[in-house]
């Protein structure tokens, strides 16, 4: 899988998991599993996590992640056309690769 797939996937999941409150680690590979049926592994949550919060995607909030408004503002206009999981994760993966 390639960096930017990795990082969709990552993004999609805490997307997902922090609707209602930021999410942990935990929580993100559950969903993430949920999602790619794969749990992601240390190293690729990290180099996600990191350039999520680098780029302005997520905010950290007590070792707990959420969208930020921008961060929203990208999954919102995703998810327009989308009707699927894998088609979301998809065009997430194609709007990464040119931040």
């Amino acid at each position: 899988m390639d960096k930017f797939n990795i990082i969709s996937w990552i993004f999609l999941s805490i997307a997902y998991g922090s609707q209602k409150e930021p999410i942990d680690y935990r929580g993100i590979s559950q969903i993430a599993d949920g999602i790619n049926h794969a749990i992601p592994n240390q190293k690729e949550l990290q180099l996600s996590v990191k350039w999520l919060l680098t780029t302005g995607l997520i905010t950290n909030v007590s070792k707990r992640f959420e969208l930020t408004k921008f961060g929203s503002s990208i999954m919102e206009t995703a998810s327009a056309n989308e009707k699927t999981s894998m088609g979301l994760w998809k065009r997430l993966a194609k709007e990464f690769s040119g931040i």
